[in-house]
């Protein structure tokens, strides 16, 4: 094709593209333009579209009689700057005779040079698939044949696989590999390095996709009143799913497996008064290359939200923690209807198991976490970590291996710690000077087997007041016994002896939440 040709295909034509390859001479052509209102159009068999801006634009008139139809199969998108373009003005529904499957979206060498008046875009196509303001778009081909007919839609190193803004969607059956580049700010930005990118969508449903390599594999931004779900896919990229200034939306994160460097799932002001459940996945993080004070840089799980009410789960993930990565770490949560349930947290030298920042209202109970990180005093290892983190619940956690198991620091009244056992630390529980929990009565936590090469429990605050205002009423008659040392006030200034305290979480009618709570849950 001549630079800046294009292919018009209009006015109630049916055109069949069969073993056809299209492809630019010594610069970019405009593409193949059609017009979806009145063509029926069909790629099915062994089609190529190399080096063109755009190489399939669709557009739709204002014509009231709308009988096109389209078919996008078995086409290689080869070094366009976009390969399937569908932007309009206004919501429109995009129109398949059926669900696009088998086409690979792919760079395998540099753009080539604009045509007279086109933008110079660089080397690297932008994107595979471009929408804006689809009602309706259905990217999810059936599996059970792939091996037979090949049905997956293949993204191969290019900046970014699918861009759907103001556009509801389904996406799976996918494979993104080596998506190219890193963008944040995307007022300012072109976004890089994204396996998907929903903007200002309402409904996303990505399920059964593998991303290799990618800046982002699945980002969701200002996607207020949402309902996303990501489920059963396998992703490795520097952040997993990232979900950014979508308030009042609701996730679904089910059954991934996600390896990240460091955020398997981060969001940012994301949740608002919607709902969030993250359950059944396995997350493991590598070691970033920044750290911040605490020695750390975000978590597996990672969410810094506005303070509004969420409800939802985070339940059943095993979650293996990078150096310097924290397992759970939520920030500024409040989470009346919240629980963090069942997991697993067992990273090689990981730094925090959970840690609550200006997080209220939750449940944490039956987890586990693990940690064999060497003792430095200067970043001291923290199992549960909580600062200005009033109000929460922990029941029936089993923390191993951490330099500090409980850690408090500022103010956390109304904690309640429940049936803990901790085991093979420093310090069992740790409070800094100017921190208190409200006084713990008959909470059967345990200082398990297991050696404490510190203390069991150490409180900063000396003077018998602020000592009280996080006294422990644990029993002691039988294994596992109370802390057999504590801080210079004095064991006995700190925790009391009490011989009716209950032996398991089952029989502690606070942590009993088959018998007190409904846990919550959601539709399918």
């Amino acid at each position: 094709m001549h630079p800046g040709s294009k292919i018009l295909i209009d006015d109630f034509l049916f055109v069949t593209f069969i073993n056809c390859n299209i492809q630019g001479c010594e610069k970019m052509w405009k593409g193949i333009y059609v017009n979806q209102t009145s063509v029926n159009l069909a790629f099915k068999v062994n089609n190529s579209i190399q080096d063109a801006e755009f190489g399939i634009k669709v557009y739709e008139t204002s014509s009231g009689i709308k009988i096109g139809r389209l078919t996008v199969n078995n086409v290689a998108f080869l070094n366009n700057y976009t390969g399937l373009s569908m932007e309009f003005d206004k919501p429109t529904i995009a129109r398949f005779y059926s669900v696009p499957q088998n086409n690979l979206f792919k760079s395998n060498r540099s753009l080539l040079a604009p045509y007279p008046g086109q933008p110079n875009y660089g080397e690297i196509a932008f994107a595979g698939i471009k929408l804006d303001d689809i009602s309706w778009f259905n990217l999810h081909p059936p599996s059970n044949l792939n091996l037979i007919f090949g049905t997956k839609n293949v993204f191969d190193s290019i900046q970014n696989g699918i861009l759907a803004k103001k556009t509801n969607l389904m996406v799976g059956n996918a494979l993104f590999t080596k998506m190219l580049g890193t963008s944040y700010n995307h007022n300012i930005q072109l976004p890089k390095g994204k396996g998907i990118f929903c903007d200002s969508s309402y409904f996303a449903d990505v399920a059964d996709i593998t991303v290799n390599s990618a800046d982002v594999g699945v980002l969701f931004e200002r996607s207020s009143l949402a309902e996303v779900t990501v489920k059963g896919s396998q992703i490795t990229a520097t952040t997993g799913v990232r979900l950014i200034s979508s308030t009042d939306a609701s996730y679904t994160i089910d059954s991934n497996r996600i390896n990240s460097k460091p955020n398997c799932i981060y969001g940012l002001n994301s949740i608002g008064r919607g709902q969030l459940f993250i359950r059944n996945n396995e997350l493991t993080s590598s070691s970033p290359a920044l750290i911040d004070a605490f020695g750390l840089n975000g978590g597996c799980i990672h969410f810094n939200q506005d303070p509004l009410v969420v409800k939802g789960a985070i339940n059943q993930n095993q979650i293996s923690p990078g150096t310097n990565v924290g397992g759970i770490v939520l920030n500024g949560v409040n989470g009346s209807k919240f629980s963090v349930q069942s997991n697993s947290i067992d990273g090689n030298q990981n730094l925090m198991g959970i840690g609550l920042y200006g997080t209220s209202g939750i449940r944490l109970y039956e987890n586990t976490i693990n940690t064999n990180t060497l003792f430095d005093e200067d970043r001291p290892s923290m199992g549960i970590f909580l600062e200005s983190s009033p109000n929460n619940l922990f029941c029936c956690n089993y923390i191993n291996g951490y330099q500090r198991s409980i850690w408090s620091n500022f103010v956390n009244m109304d904690t309640k710690l429940r049936t803990s056992h901790i085991s093979n630390a420093q310090y069992g529980l740790w409070l800094e000077q100017g921190s208190y929990i409200s006084p713990q009565k008959w909470t059967n936590n345990r200082w398990s087997q297991g050696t404490f090469s510190g203390l069991g429990a150490y409180n900063q605050n000396s003077n018998s007041n602020s000592v009280n205002m996080s006294k422990f009423t644990v029993q002691t008659n039988t294994w596992p016994l109370m802390p057999s040392n504590g801080n210079a006030a004095g064991v006995d200034a700190w925790v009391e002896k009490d011989l009716n305290t209950i032996n398991n979480c089952y029989s502690d009618v606070v942590c009993n939440f088959e018998s007190t709570t409904k846990i919550w849950g959601r539709r399918q």
